[in-house]
């Protein structure tokens, strides 16, 4: 790589850098006490510990067989490093440093992707204004596996746009790509269909991306046929609780209204990247660069959108489609500006993104929040359960991954939402008009709309549930009104959503949220922590 290629990959490593430096740290009492992952990666590390552990791919050690992950190859290169003997302290580390490397490498791939697109210069600004992304940055650097998979598919798409014929390489990306997560079949077989219409009239060119939808099947078959085996199941549990346990109508509007705030929030970015197809040349170009990850797109408005979708992250499958725009909006910049300081201020901008003019905007708000701690507790201060809990306690958390990771053999766990108990997706029913009074437009959250309140009566304590509040047993606590975005409140109202939450959310009756309060306590209100209390 060239010189002026080389300062955005260094750039976005050390933007990536900062970010781990202020995510992955963990304290406990004010002191330094490991690293973390994002909750959802640590469940995926859960898994992974275990598994290194000889108790298989469980979330507990001694628990049901519970596949309440979709990632199967990142879990297994997450147990690689335990297998090592790492401590569980530090384990974290090789994944995020693993994220840095990958981010290097992506915004290299974005540089080459570029090039070979609209030459030196268009490259060079689709790999500064990937560098200086922060849902970009985020995905690769907090544990998750959504940037190695969007990796793999820009140096898919780089390769097939210089010709590249050896199918050997595509079959082995398609391979992993699947069996770190099967939905990356999606894109192998978009190409695929993309190089057969582009070269219908000399097919053979597209023969190699035939073989990698082969190769990618084969995978995909192979999981599917291991999972029912050893899970009992043909899909994911997460699956289940996201996708077939939702009405198909309340996920479609649901997807389509959860990319309202990204085309708001980008539309400086998607704007460019519009004028970028009008006025680029190569069919094949575009096709690739912007059809190809499309289907991501629709597969997430399918699946009901992504619990992933806030200004500092974006949603997981719109990073595939973010990659071939930074191309596209660096072609357009490319074409109408000749001085660098405006497209050093559209950099800027897209980075920045738009929340309004005047009063109603928000300075540096998605970087501000990049830079946040992202879990639960003030400043990533690990509670010390120990103090609070004696040991074989059964607990009952939401967030499922950094609590159980670190005392999972102190203690045992329920999951609240149901990512990792098939009775939970299985039997309760999901709950929702739930979500449309945060920033977003959604009707509900994906993967937070199935409530264990069976076994809450059996545990011990409750740790920072979904919807639990301070004040949820307050005598004087009224109904909760919603912030209504724009163009949502008359679909919701016709779907038979309210306008407010009533006063014993999330309590699906005041006779039980009545009967929680009779029986536990608030004894940490930092972490959300509520107790059983003493039987007589």
């Amino acid at each position: 790589m060239r010189s002026a290629g080389a300062w955005p990959v260094g750039v976005g490593m050390v933007l990536g850098s900062i970010v781990i430096l202020f995510q992955a740290p963990i304290r406990q009492e004010g002191r330094f006490f490991g690293w973390v992952l994002d909750d959802d990666a640590m469940i995926s590390m859960t898994y992974a510990r275990n598994l290194a552990k000889g108790c298989g791919l469980v979330w507990q050690c001694g628990g049901d067989k519970v596949e309440g992950y979709t990632n199967l190859g990142w879990v297994l290169y997450m147990a690689f490093w335990h297998w090592l003997g790492i401590p569980e302290r530090w384990a974290a580390l090789p994944i995020v440093l693993t994220g840095l490397i990958v981010l290097g490498v992506h915004v290299q791939g974005i540089y080459r992707l570029g090039r070979e697109t609209g030459g030196e210069k268009v490259g060079v600004w689709a790999a500064w204004t990937s560098a200086v992304f922060p849902p970009f940055l985020f995905h690769h650097v907090s544990g998750l596996e959504a940037g190695f998979l969007a990796m793999l598919l820009t140096y898919y798409l780089y390769w097939a746009l210089r010709g590249e014929q050896r199918w050997w390489i595509y079959a082995g990306v398609a391979a992993v790509g699947v069996l770190v997560r099967m939905d990356f079949l999606l894109g192998v077989i978009a190409v695929a269909i993309v190089q057969l219409w582009v070269h219908r009239r000399a097919w053979r060119r597209a023969l190699p991306f035939v073989i990698a939808v082969g190769a990618a099947l084969l995978v995909a078959i192979g999981l599917t046929v291991w999972r029912k085996a050893y899970y009992g199941l043909w899909t994911p549990n997460t699956y289940t609780l996201k996708v077939t346990s939702i009405p198909f109508s309340w996920r479609v509007y649901n997807g389509i209204f959860a990319l309202l705030p990204a085309l708001y929030v980008e539309v400086v970015f998607f704007s460019f990247a519009l004028l970028g197809i009008f006025l680029l040349r190569k069919r094949n170009a575009i096709v690739l660069l912007l059809l190809a990850p499309m289907v991501y797109v629709l597969y997430n408005v399918y699946v009901g959108g992504d619990i992933f979708d806030r200004v500092q992250d974006r949603n997981r499958f719109l990073l595939y489609l973010f990659c071939g725009m930074f191309v596209l909006s660096a072609y357009a910049l490319e074409k109408l500006f000749s001085r660098r300081v405006m497209k050093i201020v559209f950099v800027a901008l897209v980075s920045h993104g738009f929340y309004g003019f005047g009063a109603k905007s928000v300075f540096l708000k998605r970087w501000e929040r990049l830079f946040m701690p992202q879990h639960f507790w003030p400043n990533n201060n690990l509670p010390v359960l120990e103090n609070i809990f004696p040991d074989g306690s059964t607990l009952m958390v939401s967030a499922a991954g950094i609590l159980p990771y670190f005392y999972g053999e102190r203690y045992k766990w329920k999951d609240y939402l149901g990512k990792t108990d098939t009775f939970v997706t299985k039997r309760l029913r999901p709950a929702i008009c739930h979500a449309y009074r945060r920033e977003y437009a959604y009707l509900y959250l994906p993967g937070h709309t199935h409530y264990n309140f069976v076994d809450i009566w059996r545990v011990d304590g409750v740790i920072a549930l979904f919807g639990f509040s301070q004040d949820i047993c307050a005598p004087s606590r009224k109904a909760i009104p919603l912030k209504v975005p724009p163009l949502l409140p008359v679909p919701a109202l016709l779907r038979g959503c309210p306008l407010a939450l009533p006063a014993y959310y999330p309590f699906p009756s005041p006779a039980l949220r009545d009967s929680f309060c009779r029986n536990f306590e608030l004894v940490d209100t930092a972490a959300f922590i509520w107790k059983r209390k003493t039987r007589d």
